[in-house]
């Protein structure tokens, strides 16, 4: 699922919104240890996003942002989770 997401990604996302200037994928998994431990409780794959700040050097909040979150979730259910698999989309300033 990570793979597919990132590919989604660098192919759609950012071309589609230049200031991104990069992202990571985090995946947090939980397994409860009722049963031995190998049923998967839920996981968790959170992408954040780094964003350009403005000439100013200050980090704007703008229209795209929504958007943004919207195609990730929208591309994320594309792939078809499984039931224990969530999407969550933060955004952060880049500095370089």
């Amino acid at each position: 699922m990570k793979e597919g997401l990132e590919k989604i990604i660098r192919k759609i996302i950012l071309p589609k919104y230049p200031s991104i200037k990069d992202y990571e994928i985090e995946v947090n998994t939980f397994r409860p240890y009722i049963g031995g431990g190998k049923k998967i409780g839920y996981e968790v794959y959170r992408v954040n996003y780094f964003l350009a700040p403005d000439e100013d050097g200050t980090f704007t909040v703008t229209d795209d942002l929504p958007q943004i979150e919207k195609l990730t979730e929208t591309l994320f259910n594309m792939l078809g989770p499984k039931n224990y698999q969530r999407l969550g989309v933060e955004f952060y300033s880049y500095k370089d």
